[in-house]
């Protein structure tokens, strides 16, 4: 039983940490695309 829950908490984990990485991505793009449009590169977070 315990084993049954750990793989399924380490499914878990790395469907987790891939949907983080796909967010970073899209954050990521649409910080570029805010990039472009402000002078001197500056910050929008």
């Amino acid at each position: 039983m315990m084993l049954l829950v750990y793989a399924y908490y380490k499914r878990v984990s790395i469907d987790r940490k891939q949907f983080v990485q796909r967010n970073i991505k899209r954050e990521f793009s649409k910080f570029e695309k805010y990039k472009d449009a402000i002078p001197h590169g500056g910050c929008v977070l």
